[in-house]
């Protein structure tokens, strides 16, 4: 009997070794990921910031461009169209001139 009684209290002593280990394994485990969580929040607070600030660049130079386009359109219309009204108005001028050069106007 005294045998029993000794294979259990080995086997109990074994148990507790091994509750012991595993959980400071665990808790080497658990520091582990947390300091890992930690580089991965930081890291990802980095890309977030950069492409924050990348996209805010891209916004403001595809505005600008934008803005130089319109203008640009804007004048060629203008352009055109003050060339039209001139075009247009040749036959009114030449006629104007006329008259005030022979006195009739």
């Amino acid at each position: 009997m005294e045998v029993i009684l000794k294979s259990i209290k080995d086997a109990e002593m074994k148990a507790a070794e091994i509750k012991a280990e595993a959980q400071n394994e665990c808790a080497v485990i658990a520091a582990d990921a947390e300091k890992k969580a930690a580089e991965i929040l930081k890291t990802s607070e980095e890309r977030l910031k950069l492409f924050k600030e990348q996209s805010l660049a891209n916004a403001v130079k595809n505005a600008q461009d934008d803005y130089e386009n319109k203008i640009k359109q804007a004048e060629a219309d203008a352009k055109a169209y003050a060339d039209g009204v001139i075009k247009n108005t040749d036959k009114e001028v030449n006629d104007i001139v006329g008259r005030v050069l022979s006195g009739n106007g």
